[in-house]
């Protein structure tokens, strides 16, 4: 039931506020909502080099709409795939 009152378009809107055009969503999963009724994003984002990542990292860091994040994990570019790609988790004061 919380997740059916999580609005996909405001999640989706915020981010647009803070991600830098350089930075790509490449995932979002469907977000966690705690006892606190605290939600959490987990994402995959990319961008051709890693610096565009950690300015978007400062970026959700700074916004009201978001809070403390964490790299989960790292890939750098492969043969097949130009982007380095970060799995980063996220706080969303989006209120339930």
């Amino acid at each position: 039931i919380e997740r059916k009152s999580i609005s996909w378009t405001r999640i989706f809107s915020d981010l647009e506020k803070v991600v830098p055009y350089q930075v790509r969503l490449v995932a979002i999963r469907l977000p966690q909502v705690d006892s606190q009724n605290q939600v959490l994003l987990d994402m995959v984002v990319g961008a051709d080099s890693p610096g565009p990542v950690f300015e978007l990292l400062k970026h959700l860091e700074t916004s009201p709409q978001f809070g403390p994040t964490s790299v989960i994990n790292s890939l750098p570019p492969s043969q097949t795939d130009k982007l380095w790609k970060y799995r980063v988790s996220v706080s969303y004061a989006q209120k339930l």
